[in-house]
């Protein structure tokens, strides 16, 4: 179940959740994105990448070939699905 400051809620196999924090979430998850346990205690949570100013995720898919998300400053990044590390990023803008 989602809550209000979850703005993206993906169940994935194995019971685990990809969830993509929204704006209206506490200051420290605001557009962040948390690999979660059924427990909903987390295996990680990946923080915008390094760029000019202020960032965060604004959207977040999951597929066969990886976990993608997309910026506020409009990059768009692939994610390690089983650490949340940047795998690879592109100015999609």
């Amino acid at each position: 179940m989602s809550r209000p400051e979850e703005a993206v809620v993906i169940d994935l196999p194995g019971g685990d959740q990809l969830v993509l924090y929204a704006f209206a979430a506490h200051a420290a998850d605001r557009g962040t994105i948390v690999r979660r346990q059924p427990d909903r205690r987390r295996r990680w949570t990946a923080k915008p990448p390094g760029t000019d100013g202020p960032d965060a995720y604004v959207s977040l898919d999951h597929d066969a070939t990886g976990v993608f998300a997309d910026t506020w400053q409009g990059l768009r990044v692939r994610l390690d699905p089983d650490t949340g590390a940047i795998l690879a990023s592109t100015f999609v803008k």
